[in-house]
């Protein structure tokens, strides 16, 4: 059953995050009954590695920031490094600077390789981690303090649900692993963040990935 969620967007802070610019139709499809044809006064940052499209691909973040302006919002686009501490500071900076504060993370960078143990060079499996598992701890951590003084904030993962079953595992070990740090630090930060009143979630829109699976690999 679909819920209609009473979250006003007017003036929120969003900082999303995410290896190639552009918006994700099935990312913030529904909130307050919205559709992403209507960010109602959003102030959204886009933050991406690259303003380069990619090749299979479409859009950058600035055609995305053009994109949420369009629908009402105010956008900024940053490029931002989710591996590089330094880079991370000064995009999280630059949003405070323009809007003030944020109330709402989304942790949406990922490189995907979904290949077996064999077949899976460690420069793969390195950044795999680096930009999945580490990156989100990284963007939310320099997030925390920021999102300690909303009044309404939340943490958004992109990552899958824990299931300790064979089959997620078995044929793209070292992605898998990845994600699942994700989702990890949903678990962890859901619990150590509560008292700050920081929500922390996660959402797996599988039709989507398993779209973008098949594009990009």
């Amino acid at each position: 059953m679909e819920q209609n969620w009473q979250y006003p967007l007017n003036s929120r802070g969003f900082l999303s995050h995410r290896s190639i610019g552009q918006i994700d139709p099935e990312l913030m499809p529904r909130l307050r009954g919205l559709t992403v044809n209507n960010w109602d006064g959003a102030n959204i940052v886009i933050a991406a590695k690259t303003a380069t499209a990619h090749p299979k691909l479409p859009g950058t973040i600035y055609t995305a920031a053009e994109e949420v302006e369009k629908a009402g919002g105010k956008a900024l686009a940053c490029i931002v490094d989710v591996r590089d501490e330094v880079s991370v500071r000064q995009a999280v900076e630059s949003a405070v600077k323009k809007f003030g504060g944020i109330d709402i993370l989304i942790n949406n960078a990922s490189a995907i390789s979904l290949t077996n143990t064999e077949d899976t060079e460690m420069k793969r499996y390195d950044l795999m981690h680096s930009i999945n598992t580490r990156g989100t701890f990284l963007m939310s951590k320099i997030c925390l303090p920021y999102l300690k003084q909303s009044k309404n904030a939340h943490i958004l993962n992109i990552s899958p649900p824990l299931l300790m079953e064979p089959r997620w595992f078995s044929n793209h070990v070292a992605y898998t692993m990845a994600k699942y740090g994700m989702s990890m630090c949903v678990l962890g930060m859901h619990d150590e963040f509560r008292s700050y009143g920081v929500a922390v979630n996660a959402l797996w829109p599988l039709t989507g990935k398993f779209q973008e699976f098949g594009q990009l690999k």
